[in-house]
């Protein structure tokens, strides 16, 4: 289990651009500031100049400038994103991690997480269509023995598409779109290694074709999508199915939300989830959210293990672009025994200033069951973060 664990914080490449806690600053739906209906992905102009002037501090600017200037500045090479038909992006994050930070025994590695480059593009006199692409890089040593579930030779670099989609807001509250997009379940929180996107295939390798439907207002958003597997990915680690969420704003702070994904693996194994979602702003900036989920792991025999999950994250607005933040989380195997897994990730998560983000996180894990209890592992992960 803690090679398991160890190698799923390897292999993270944390999505800086979805960052759900965003309720804390009044914004409910992901549409707002993405493309994606459902965030992730990049930024539309709107998006651009939040992340300028609400999620980043000002470290070297003067007074003199104001956040107009900091919106008009966040398009690629600091264009204004306004007076770009065609946006680039550039998004690169690096790691520092060490998973046993009570000894000198181990070694800290250095990982390239994130190396895009994404274009899209809005036409249409409505701007109603949107075509994007997000094309990803990720160096052969943070691939699983050389593969990562693509036709990559061990040594290899793996080279691919994050995702790539069309869409067409037929209505300002009706979408539809088709390509390769993360499943619309949960959560989308940055944080793939955590058990809400591990253990739901929802992880950073889980993107898929299909096609989604969206239906949103002020007040909820709806989402359907069927999918059939990532035709990139080798035959055998395809699979096909149908992912949806809902999420209604009960008042100006609090969100609620139910999830449902039902999935077919090549070998036929199956994954049935559900999930109840939970988003709230707390004061002015700050917000909490959780994630309770269950589900039921069918083997190729279609013999049945009942799984259970727990995330919960906090977001404490300090000062401008300077956040603390604390993750709970809990995941049980098979509820028909006792053997739960616990994790508490206290951090830190700070943008000086415009494109540029760092991030520390202590992670403590244990094990416990009805007879035993695994002694405590500590590790530490810190992260730069820089988008253009």
């Amino acid at each position: 289990m803690r090679i398991l664990i160890i190698t799923a914080w390897l292999l993270t490449p944390v999505i800086g651009f979805s960052y759900p806690h965003f309720i804390g600053k009044g914004y409910h739906a992901c549409l707002t500031c993405h493309y994606n209906p459902f965030g992730n992905g990049p930024l539309n102009d709107y998006g651009r100049g939040v992340s300028a002037t609400g999620l980043s501090g000002r470290l070297f600017m003067g007074e003199d400038v104001s956040d107009q200037d900091l919106s008009n500045r966040s398009g690629f090479l600091l264009n204004n994103p306004q007076k770009m038909w065609l946006k680039p992006a550039l998004d690169y994050r690096r790691a520092v991690l060490d998973t046993d930070i009570r000894t000198d025994d181990g070694e800290p590695r250095y990982i390239t997480m994130v190396a895009d480059v994404s274009l899209s593009a809005v036409f249409g006199k409505a701007k109603d269509w949107i075509v994007t692409m997000t094309y990803g890089m990720v160096p052969s040593d943070s691939i699983p023995g050389g593969k990562a579930e693509y036709d990559v030779e061990a040594g290899d670099d793996l080279t691919f598409s994050r995702e790539h989609y069309i869409g067409k807001r037929i209505t300002p509250e009706v979408g539809v779109y088709l390509g390769k997009m993360d499943k619309v379940f949960g959560i989308r929180v940055p944080d793939h290694t955590a058990f809400s996107r591990s253990v739901t295939s929802n992880n950073q390798y889980s993107s898929t074709h299909g096609a989604v439907v969206h239906y949103g207002k002020q007040s909820f958003d709806l989402g359907v999508q069927y999918f059939i597997g990532d035709l990139e990915k080798e035959e055998e680690y395809r699979s096909s199915g149908l992912a949806t969420k809902f999420e209604y704003s009960i008042t100006k702070d609090v969100r609620l939300g139910v999830s449902y994904q039902n999935e077919t693996f090549d070998n036929d194994s199956k994954l049935d989830s559900k999930a109840f979602i939970f988003k709230s702003a707390i004061g002015e900036g700050s917000s909490l959210m959780a994630e309770y989920g269950f589900q039921d792991r069918y083997d190729t025999e279609g013999e049945a293990t009942p799984q259970q999950y727990f995330f919960m994250q906090n977001h404490i607005l300090l000062t401008k672009g300077l956040y603390y933040l604390t993750t709970f989380e809990q995941y049980n195997a098979n509820t028909e025994q006792t053997n739960n897994i616990y994790r508490l990730s206290p951090g830190v998560q700070w943008f000086p200033l415009q494109r540029f983000e760092l991030r520390a996180d202590l992670i403590n894990q244990k094990t416990i069951s009805t007879t035993s209890a695994t002694r405590d592992e500590w590790m530490f992960l810190g992260q730069v973060h820089i988008w253009l």
